[in-house]
């Protein structure tokens, strides 16, 4: 899997989606080059909140397990929910790492979700 992604390359490019949303009713799906999809519901929220859902432990393996089922299959990881702010990053930040890509200087992402995953990382 590459490190940098071009809009120019992506012809006959297969790729896989994690995808974080929070009930808007919009589900992805596999076809020709998209090769998985791996949708989950949680909030960008780093502590509990009323009415809200915070990511939790089974969601953060389910996220590490397909990264690793596709680090080899794909040539591109799309990282996506609806708001893009920092849930998605905190899984972006960690799949490069994982993935020995190498780091951006991107600071701003959801902590919790980028220590749940790390948490999930390492007891698999």
């Amino acid at each position: 899997m590459e490190g940098n992604y071009n809009n120019r390359d992506a012809v006959d490019k297969t790729f896989c989606i994690v995808a974080g949303v929070s009930g808007f009713g919009f589900e992805l799906k596999k076809n020709k080059y998209c090769k998985d999809v791996l949708t989950l519901y949680f909030d960008d929220i780093e502590e509990p909140e009323h009415g809200l859902r915070l990511i939790f432990f089974p969601q953060a393996i389910a996220i590490v397990q397909f990264i690793k089922a596709h680090a080899e299959d794909v040539d591109t990881l799309l990282i996506h929910c609806f708001a893009g702010v920092s849930r998605s990053l905190a899984v972006g930040v960690f799949a490069r790492e994982i993935l020995d890509i190498p780091p951006t200087d991107e600071t701003d992402y959801n902590e919790y979700v980028y220590a749940i995953l790390n948490r999930a990382w390492r007891e698999l």
